[in-house]
């Protein structure tokens, strides 16, 4: 399922490691004539704040990967910064979050500007964790893949935070959504990403409000054996 999918670039990356797009959540016009151009057979539900978790099933059956990349305008550095109180811009996190909750995919795919990373980061990690989501992110440049500009992004990857990662004989970089390493869970510390690094230097030290306990959000994701990782 591909959130405010704009012209399907989240859509042909994924396609091409070997996924199958069901359904589009698109509403500008010109982003939806493209859309139907390159994938024909692929539904385009239209407007987010009117989707749910059961007519999506309904019209496309089930979900394992729901990807997107939420509006930027109220976060990144070129606007106001106004975080998530503009409900129609980066306040769509919410409704990305409510689908989430409702669909319980097995893997979600987030991406926005890096400047996430000062302004409503610990938020989106906080409700992945009260949604029972285990979470990696990276900042990736256009020019780590051969661009001239720099042009970073955040990309965050979360999946239940259940035993079945456990049974693969791989330990998890982080010691559950609360961003810490396993290191760090013992003697404390501010917010890391997924290689163990810390935020100090990207912006601001964050803290979450509250930590998470590792269970499963349903017996239908974490109960079944354990799939092919798509994680490094």
């Amino acid at each position: 399922l591909d959130l405010f999918s704009g012209i399907g670039g989240f859509s042909l990356g994924l396609e091409a490691a070997g996924m199958k797009t069901v359904a589009f959540s698109e509403i500008e016009p010109f982003c939806d004539q493209v859309l139907k151009k390159h994938w024909p057979h692929v539904h385009n539900l239209g407007d987010i704040t009117k989707l749910t978790g059961e007519n999506i099933y309904e019209r496309v059956g089930s979900i394992d990967v729901i990807c997107g990349g939420f509006p930027c305008q109220s976060v990144s550095i070129a606007g106001r910064k106004a975080g998530f109180e503009d409900r129609k811009k980066s306040g769509l996190w919410y409704e990305y979050k409510r689908l989430i909750e409702e669909i319980k995919p097995r893997w979600v795919i987030i991406e926005n500007v890096r400047n996430l990373l000062n302004i409503g980061f610990a938020e989106v990690l906080q409700d992945l964790c009260d949604l029972g989501y285990d979470a990696e992110w990276e900042v990736i440049s256009a020019r780590s893949i051969g661009a001239r500009h720099l042009r970073e992004r955040i990309w965050i990857v979360a999946y239940p935070n259940c035993t079945r990662f456990q049974s693969e004989g791989a330990e998890l970089k982080t010691a559950g959504i609360k961003g810490y390493t396993r290191q760090d869970e013992q003697t404390g510390g501010n917010l890391a990403n997924g290689n163990g690094k810390r935020l100090e230097g990207l912006g601001r030290s964050v803290k979450l409000e509250k930590t998470c306990e590792e269970k499963p959000i349903s017996t239908n994701t974490c109960g079944e054996a354990p799939g092919e990782r798509v994680l490094p």
